[in-house]
């Protein structure tokens, strides 16, 4: 994926945590990317962001670019600082969100006293990932 000039800067900005309102608009860009027609078949990398708490423009700051099931599962881990069962990992699709361009899929896991709560939106299906 080949960014401009100002795209770099603007990315540079934001892991430095200078810049948080336009984030969003840099996620989108590479959703985009991740649609043109000569992406391979296969999903290499699947966008998240988390599921609940906050707006969908801070929740757009937060985007985590995952390459596979074990970098996802240490995510889950980290974000929800060992409250998620990890082993019961699943996704489905959600519906199409016009406000960042996604195809959305919920990803969800069992905690110790409930089923299926919403950790993560992705982009696409995970399960699609490899495991490493």
């Amino acid at each position: 994926m080949d960014f401009s000039r100002e795209e770099l800067e603007l990315i540079r900005k934001v892991l430095n945590g200078t810049e948080n309102e336009t984030a969003w608009k840099l996620a989108m860009r590479i959703t985009k990317e991740l649609k043109k027609e000569d992406r391979p078949a296969e999903v290499k990398q699947v966008l998240i962001r988390p599921a609940c708490g906050m707006s969908i423009a801070k929740a757009m700051e937060n985007v985590k670019v995952v390459r596979s099931k074990k970098e996802l599962v240490a995510l889950v881990d980290e974000y929800g600082e060992g409250y998620y069962k990890t082993e019961t990992l699943d996704t489905k699709e959600y519906g199409y969100d016009k406000r960042i361009g996604w195809n959305t899929w919920l990803i969800t896991a069992d905690t110790g006293e409930y089923k299926a709560q919403a950790v993560f939106f992705a982009n696409s299906d995970f399960r699609e990932l490899p495991e490493e």
